[in-house]
């Protein structure tokens, strides 16, 4: 039918400016890096600051196309996670060391409370980190003052991941919405890019791994959102 025929338009029309637009962004980004190594001669310090800029707006590009990407092979059922043992306490302190300089930035205190030694989970340790970064690049964007906290733990059958914020909170008419694809909160945050494809990865993602993906939240106090994971065995390597 018409809803059906317009599904097929959009998903072809995504899968084709997913496509089109990798292979240049990749030659920018190589062009870029080569600028910024001097090979063709130094760089004054706006020249400097230009070419990352160039780069920084690249990479985002990049971003969203491998976003939409990830986003057609979840809706076709198409991807599927290479479920394996994977430390989360690892992979937490890894994404968390990977956004400090973001939170610095943006003047936001993270904290992680993430056990010293290993928590298991049967997951795809690529996935579970795209997940994270998703849900903290998320809570830097869109919290102005405060906090971020990340935090690993054991719960019975399974590994729970949580990224909670200061920031404004999610109405409860919106907290079903946000997973939606396309989907974005308006006017909120430093840095509200993107399309609205994030949540609704890390969703798929998190279900595609036998897992789920929750946010619990209140106005004006912040929200969290919880990553819940099969544990492996015994939890531990």
């Amino acid at each position: 039918d018409r809803a059906e025929a317009a599904d097929r338009a959009k998903a072809n029309f995504l899968a084709v400016t997913s496509h089109e637009l990798r292979n240049p962004l990749s030659n920018v980004l190589g062009f870029a890096g080569l600028l910024l190594d001097e090979v063709s001669g130094p760089l004054n310090e706006t020249q400097r600051r230009e070419v990352e800029l160039l780069q920084d707006n690249a990479r985002l590009l990049r971003r969203l196309a491998e976003d939409i990407a990830d986003y057609l092979r979840l809706d076709g059922h198409r991807l599927r996670p290479q479920v394996e043992p994977v430390d989360l306490c690892a992979v937490g302190r890894r994404v968390a060391a990977g956004a400090a300089p973001r939170a610095m930035d943006a003047g936001l205190h993270l904290e992680t409370r993430i056990p010293s030694g290993s928590i298991v989970a049967a997951a795809d340790a690529r996935r579970v980190e795209q997940v994270l970064h998703n849900l903290l690049d998320n809570a830097i964007k869109y919290t102005e003052a405060g906090r971020v906290d990340l935090r690993v733990a054991r719960d019975g059958p399974q590994v729970i991941t949580e990224v909670a914020d200061t920031g404004p909170g999610i109405p409860a008419h919106q907290r079903d919405a946000i997973f939606e694809p396309f989907h974005r909160l308006p006017g909120r945050g430093r840095r509200a890019d993107g399309v609205g494809l994030g949540l609704a990865i890390s969703r798929g993602l998190a279900r595609a791994m036998g897992g789920e993906l929750t946010v619990s939240s209140a106005v004006g106090r912040g929200s969290r959102f919880t990553l819940r994971l099969p544990a492996w065995g015994d939890g531990s390597l």
